[in-house]
Order: structure tokens, then sequence, then C-alpha cells
């Protein structure tokens, strides 16, 4: 019973971001927004392990629903991202490419995650896996998404090429 109020508790700010994400992308702008949405949200995932009986059962509500509000407004933003970019025809490749992604590493994960909680217990475990999710949030930091407010729309313009002109024959 005690680990279904957990899950009931835990994921509720995910499912109504939609707000949230239209309120900060105004405001940053997309790039910006989310860089903030994964640096400032996911850490507080790392209140998850210290979740015990009685008042402590806080750490878990809070950690995952700020975790989970981050992680759904990344979401958002990256799914209007990849539909605004995407070529009309392609869009449905490039969606189905990147579940097939996401979804192929869970099992990875989930042997991952069951071989070093029995190696090292579950709080250890969950710990150093909430650590390396909050810290995947720097590989966000690169100069084109915080020197830019938002995502670009469509992919830049390739240069055009130069004709080249055909080699001459000489008289000789």
């Amino acid at each position: 019973m005690r680990f279904g109020r957990n899950r009931a508790a835990g994921p509720s700010g995910g499912y109504g971001p939609g707000g949230p994400a239209g309120r900060i992308t105004a405001r940053f702008g997309t790039a910006r927004a989310l860089v903030l949405s994964t640096l400032c949200a996911v850490p507080f995932g790392l209140l998850i392990p210290l979740t015990g009986p009685g008042p402590r059962l806080a750490f878990y509500v809070a950690g995952s629903l700020l975790a989970y509000t981050g992680i759904a407004v990344g979401n958002i933003i990256i799914a209007a991202f990849r539909q605004s970019y995407s070529p009309p025809g392609m869009c449905g490749r490039v969606t189905a490419t990147m579940r097939f992604l996401i979804f192929g590493a869970s099992p990875v994960g989930a042997l991952l995650g069951g071989s070093l909680g029995t190696w090292l217990g579950v709080r250890d475990a969950l710990c150093l896996l909430l650590a390396a999710a909050a810290l995947s949030g720097t590989l966000l930091l690169t100069r084109a998404l915080t020197a830019s407010r938002d995502l670009p729309t469509q992919p830049a313009a390739a240069p055009r090429p130069q004709p080249v002109a055909a080699p001459t024959r000489s008289a000789g």
C-alpha cells in the first residue's frame, strides 16, 4: 500500500505542465527554458533517496514532483522543437527514431539500475543514478543553447555551391 501511495503522489507534477511550459518559454525563450528546466528541476530528484517513514515521506513527494515537472517541461519543449524543425514529411520518422532510441535504452538502464541496486544497495544506487541524471543537464551547456534565446525553427540554409569553371584547353 505504501508504494502505491508514493507512486500516486509522485508523478502528479508531470501531468499538467502545459501552462508552466508555455509561461516559461514565453519569458525565457525555448533554448534557455530547456536548460533551466533541466538544470534547476532535475537535481531535486536527489531528495528521493532521503525518503523514509513518517514526515520523511515529504522528500519523495517534493523531489519527484519538482523533478518530474522539470522533465515534463523539457519534454514539451523538445517535442515542439522536433515538430517545428523537422521537414514536414520527416516529422513522423524523426519522432519514431527518437522514441526507438529512448525506449531502446530503457532495458539497459533497468539492467544497470538493478545491478547497482544489488551491488551497492537500493538507496546508494538511487543516489548514484539520480546524481548522474542531475549532472546530465550540463550536457546542454553548449554555446549554441546558452547564446541564443530560442531554439531554431528550421535548419540553416546550406551555402550554395559556386559553379566551377570548366578547364580551358590551351593551344599548344
